[in-house]
């Protein structure tokens, strides 16, 4: 599996979890699934309802969940995954990550070091246990 992202959402998504260090950040990825591939299409950026431990710890606002979802029904793109922000920690995903994460859904981690995004990861949760699977993930050019 690979997980396609244009060059300039990437850019939006890097602006945003570096802005927002040296707390989690997290957001939405809008695409479609072609094949066993993702194309990521449009992301939304959403709120981190954790107030104690925001450093390492993000829940998205079911709210921003819901506008996502009511907006995509109207032109077949769909919730594809999430990405988060792990600050000054690996792209890898934590225990936390592996017990809230739904399967078949992609989930981008990017380690921020000291405000500055330094490595990007994507996982998959697989179906029978909670454990993650490491898949590709392209940035691609905007054309």
């Amino acid at each position: 599996m690979i997980v396609k992202v244009p060059r300039d959402l990437w850019a939006r998504i890097r602006r945003q979890l570096e802005t927002g260090y040296p707390y989690e950040q997290c957001g939405i990825l809008v695409g479609r699934t072609l094949g066993a591939d993702v194309e990521v299409e449009a992301i939304r950026e959403a709120r981190n309802l954790v107030v104690d431990r925001k450093a390492d710890r993000y829940e998205i606002d079911p709210h921003d969940q819901l506008i996502a979802e009511r907006d995509l029904a109207v032109d077949g793109r769909a919730v594809v995954g999430y990405y988060h922000s792990h600050p000054d920690h690996p792209a890898r995903p934590s225990e936390t990550d592996a017990k809230f994460a739904w399967p078949r859904t992609i989930y981008v981690i990017v380690s921020i070091e000291k405000g500055v995004a330094k490595a990007a990861t994507a996982w998959v949760l697989r179906e029978s246990e909670q454990r993650f699977d490491e898949v590709s993930l392209d940035v691609e050019k905007t054309e």
